[in-house]
């Protein structure tokens, strides 16, 4: 590829101060913005995401997975079959023909592929068996933001399996928990696994795949020994019992009761349930060395001289919160609950109250994998019966991948001040060779040709920088886009038979001799 036939739509200008990933992907030329959470991938980014999809796919395919193409637009009497019209609520976009027929933009296609094989698949034999896509999904988000981590039009691979038995779902399930880290290590990006709930899917086991990020929109407290995470969400409260002050929130919130030998007092210490409460902390708050936590045996007494009595809610130094959990939504309803006690609260900074085991990050939902179970099947009727003529409902397992929210990710964990350094497997092209006035300089057009050539017939994907442009200009765009290998061919080096070869990741800088960068090419060494 020349650059004079390839057009990089490189902005020059910053629009920010501070480096912004929705900016640097405008900047580069990977997109363009037509409408709220609406964006067009341009040929640079179109390339980027045809290699993220080829390790996907090939991965895809070490499990057996078959491709399909399945329809984004879904009749809504499935939706309405599944009970998830309601569950997805205006997120869902609808449509309706000139038939005055209601369909569905789709988000995802568990109905659909479950319709589809439970009308083809009639003996117990075909199973296992797993189907992937990758399709463009639609969400009708309130608030898209940060480019396209949240769009309303977003880039996905999702695969469905399907099983007679549970035992071979689950070790489906593993299998394509592994090929996600493989997928992932591939791309180079850090990432967390998140046990977690299955929430709009259905089923009762499933993990996130997190990478942290400033623009994220999840809360996960990320071990200070070892990567484990763990992500703060909240159910709401079933029992709206008057009580809930002494009692644990929502699996969220644990609540110690603290005495005070010196003022004969009590004290109620909020905090994270992930969390431990450290008491010498609080010791040191208050300067009071007799304080301590109430045995559990006189915590029952507690409540009984509570239940008649809301006096010990009125001090404001009696209840203390630590301010990660005031904005929650557990918070929100414990005061709720709460509202004709009149409390009056301690707000602590962070880390006031307790021991420092979790860091707490913003993060990106990258990937998302469920063990779903009987839920589609049985609502279609997708049962199939077995060698000993039993029927069996037909189990599923759901595994999805946003890949167009996977770009701004991977970005985030790889830039500097001058551009984007994407990893070798994603980068647009693997080398770039800068030939410094080559219009001008006859041996400099000769050698660059010659090498460029030989990248060409070795399979190596390579761009020629032959437009009419300065250095500067030459270096800034190479830079900006992030291409790996960046191979320099100048007039003063070429006297002494050398080149300049540049490594984007790694910094590195050195001169190779022209017979070298040869062989180099042959063998593949540095690609």
């Amino acid at each position: 590829m020349r650059t004079s036939k390839y057009i990089f739509f490189i902005r020059r200008k910053k629009h920010e101060k501070k480096t912004n990933i929705n900016e640097l992907m405008l900047r580069s030329g990977l997109i363009r913005k037509i409408s709220s959470g609406i964006y067009t991938f341009l040929p640079l980014g179109v390339r980027i995401i045809k290699k993220i999809e080829k390790i996907i796919r090939e991965e895809m395919e070490r499990n057996n997975a078959m491709e399909i193409i399945m329809p984004v637009l879904q009749p809504l009497s499935l939706w309405k079959k599944s009970g998830r019209e309601k569950i997805f609520g205006n997120e869902l976009f609808k449509v309706i023909d000139r038939k005055k027929k209601f369909f569905v933009l789709s988000p995802t296609h568990e109905e659909i592929v479950t319709y589809i094989f439970s009308k083809e698949i009639k003996s117990y034999k075909k199973f296992p068996i797993m189907f992937y896509q990758i399709q463009t999904k639609y969400r009708d988000e309130i608030r898209p933001k940060a480019g396209t981590i949240r769009c309303k039009e977003f880039i996905m691979k999702d695969a469905y399996s399907f099983h007679i038995e549970n035992k071979s779902m689950k070790k489906t399930y593993l299998k394509i928990y592994r090929s996600y880290i493989n997928i992932f290590n591939y791309l180079k990006i850090k990432f967390y696994v998140i046990k977690t709930e299955s929430k709009k899917m259905g089923g009762n086991i499933s993990h996130e795949f997190h990478s942290i990020s400033k623009y994220g929109e999840n809360n996960i407290l990320i071990s200070n020994k070892n990567n484990i995470a763990k992500k703060i969400y909240i159910k709401k409260i079933v029992k709206k019992n008057k009580n809930t002050i002494l009692k644990k929130i929502n699996n969220f919130i644990k609540i110690f009761l603290i005495k005070s030998n010196k003022n004969k007092n009590y004290i109620i210490a909020m905090i994270n349930k992930d969390f431990t409460l450290d008491i010498e902390k609080i010791k040191k708050y208050y300067k009071d060395n007799t304080i301590q936590l109430e045995e559990k045996k006189n915590i029952k007494k507690f409540y009984k001289k509570i239940k008649s009595s809301n006096n010990i809610f009125e001090k404001k130094n009696n209840i203390i919160i630590d301010s990660q959990i005031l904005k929650t939504k557990s918070f929100y309803i414990y005061k709720k609950i709460n509202k004709n006690k009149k409390l009056k609260f301690l707000k602590i900074k962070k880390n006031m109250l307790w021991k420092e085991k979790y860091k707490i990050k913003k993060s990106i939902e990258i990937a998302h994998i469920f063990q779903i179970g009987k839920k589609y099947s049985k609502k279609i009727n997708f049962f199939i019966e077995n060698k000993k003529k039993n029927k069996k409902i037909i189990k599923m397992g759901c595994y999805g991948i946003g890949i167009s929210r996977l770009i701004p990710s991977i970005i985030e964990q790889n830039y500097d001040k001058n551009g984007i350094i994407w990893p070798s497997k994603i980068s647009p092209f693997k080398v770039i060779i800068l030939p410094i006035n080559k219009h001008k300089e006859t041996k400099v057009n000769k050698i660059s040709e010659i090498i460029y050539k030989k990248f060409k017939k070795n399979n190596i994907e390579v761009i020629i920088e032959d437009r009419k442009i300065s250095p500067g200009q030459m270096f800034f765009e190479s830079e900006l886009i992030g291409i790996t290998h960046i191979i320099i061919i100048n007039k003063i080096n070429l006297k002494k038979k050398y080149i300049e070869y540049r490594n984007r990741i790694s910094n590195i800088k050195k001169l190779i001799s022209i017979k070298k960068i040869k062989k180099m090419i042959k063998k593949k060494l540095f690609f």
